[in-house]
């Protein structure tokens, strides 16, 4: 087919080897905002990447500190997240004093 020559060339720039650095750099960016911001972003994260598990198994597989163990530590900062999310509500909502009649 001539079609695909052209599809390979506009397509194939080789950049699906970066994008394994590009997952792990993204994930402590992500598990950052999931702690302190909202915990509902590391969620979207891994869901985000579970349709391509062979570029999360090339991150898992990385030879760079903490690179197997990205999906725990966004697990973990997500619980830690909700965790400090509902203190956080919880100080905003206390009720003063009824005012006097």
């Amino acid at each position: 087919m001539p079609g695909l020559g052209l599809l390979n060339n506009l397509f194939g720039w080789g950049l699906s080897e970066y994008f394994p650095y590009l997952v792990y750099g993204l994930s402590f960016v992500i598990a950052l905002l999931t702690l302190f911001y909202r915990s509902e972003l590391g969620i979207l994260y891994i869901a985000g990447l579970l349709p391509i598990y062979s570029i999360v198994d090339k991150t898992l597989k990385l030879e760079l500190p903490l690179a197997n163990h990205i999906i725990n530590l966004l697990i973990v900062a997500m619980l830690l997240g909700w965790l400090f999310q509902k203190g956080k509500k919880n100080e905003g909502n206390s009720i003063g004093q009824s005012p006097s009649r």
